[in-house]
Parts: C-alpha cells; sequence; structure tokens
C-alpha cells in the first residue's frame, strides 16, 4: 500500500474526510513495519493488525487490560478492574 501511488491516494483521501468530519480513522489488517509508518504518518488514529497481535479471546484481553491496569496502579492484577483504571 505504501508503494502504490493509488493507495495512498485513497488512504489520504479518506482520513482527511475523517478529519473534516470530526471521526477518528482506525486502519486495520497492519501487518508490516512498513504499513504501520505509512498509516501513522497519514494520520490514522488506531491501528490494529497482525504486527501488534494476532487474534485473541475476550478473555485474554480482560486478563491483559487487567495486567495493564495493575501496573499502571500498583495493584494486583485480581484487583485490577475498570472502577480503578478509569
Amino acid at each position: 500500500m505504501e508503494t502504490e501511488p493509488e493507495a495512498a491516494a485513497i488512504i489520504h483521501t479518506l482520513v482527511t474526510l475523517a478529519d473534516a468530519l470530526g471521526m477518528k480513522v482506525t486502519a486495520e489488517g497492519i501487518e508490516t513495519p512498513g504499513q504501520h509508518r505509512f498509516l501513522q504518518a497519514s494520520g490514522c488514529d488506531q491501528l490494529q493488525g497482525f504486527l501488534f497481535s494476532r487474534s485473541v479471546s475476550a478473555m485474554e484481553i480482560s486478563r491483559r487490560l487487567a495486567e495493564e491496569c495493575a501496573a499502571q496502579s500498583g495493584v494486583t492484577p485480581l484487583d485490577a478492574t475498570l472502577s480503578t483504571c478509569g
């Protein structure tokens, strides 16, 4: 995508339109560091794809968020809840 002018033009147009409408842009399917750099430089607000993580279950996401919250707030993962993490 970062090497194809047509794809780049579409991405830039969509990001510009979303910005004009006050919307956030999420790019999905990021698989390479080059795609990551290109989409981030293009103004995408959020990126997701295999470059960052393979698909995981809802339970695994909850566990990871609790661990991250615990690390940031100084509580144990079992004590970490949405109320303690905002």
